[in-house]
């Protein structure tokens, strides 16, 4: 299969990329800037400068059979600044796949999008709150994702994620829970959405995945 991986070098894009290779899988590595990236035999860089844009949009993921959006805002001060990466972003990406008959996308959402009692006071109080405008932009995301019907799309609410080594981790329904470590490595990121790519288990669902404890 070949998959375009929207943010392909970004931390868990990078990751996600890897996963996808060792699976066996064709990758378009769309990025903005294109020599972040080595091609190899498996991997093809394509340029996007503008992800609001549809029509340069299609031209990036022309030829894919599913999509993989990781966009992400780059640092955490700027993750903390109004956006509409993610609810407009995700919009434009959905256009160019009907527009291109591509069925498949997996995005990258977070389990901060919706309240979860699980989650540590420090992030409920702090984290959370200096994160709100990303929170929020993902939510339109999720709850636009939400009332779509005829695209096979997987939404991956991450947990706190940081480098580490791969560790066994379990994906739960739209909620990480109180049976789940609330973190994620990012090479395990890559595992799981290059997994869900051939498994298809989260199907038009929100997909939480975390370390067993």
């Amino acid at each position: 299969m070949k998959v375009a991986v929207i943010g392909a070098n970004g931390d868990s894009g990078s990751h996600i990329v890897t996963s996808l290779v060792e699976r066996g899988h064709q990758v378009l590595a769309v990025v903005r800037r294109p020599e972040t990236i080595t091609e190899t035999e498996s991997i093809q860089v394509r340029k996007l400068q503008d992800i609001y844009d549809v029509d340069r949009v299609k031209k990036a993921i022309e030829g894919a059979d599913a999509v993989v959006s990781a966009l992400g805002s780059g640092t955490l001060k700027m993750a903390a600044q109004p956006t509409t990466l993610y609810s407009q972003g995700t919009r434009t990406i959905r256009r160019a796949m009907r527009q291109l008959g591509i069925q498949r996308l997996i995005v990258l959402s977070s389990g901060g999008v919706e309240y979860d009692p699980n989650y540590k006071w420090i992030f409920l109080v702090c984290l959370r709150r200096y994160l709100i405008n990303t929170y929020l932009d993902m939510a339109l995301m999720d709850g636009a994702l939400e009332e779509v019907t005829d695209l096979e799309w997987t939404s991956v609410r991450l947990p706190y994620i940081c480098e580490g080594p791969s560790k066994p981790y379990i994906v739960k329904d739209r909620h990480h829970g109180p049976d789940v470590e609330i973190k994620l490595h990012f090479c395990d990121v890559g595992d799981m959405v290059a997994k869900e790519i051939d498994e298809r288990k989260w199907i038009r669902k929100f997909a939480a995945p975390g370390y067993i404890p």
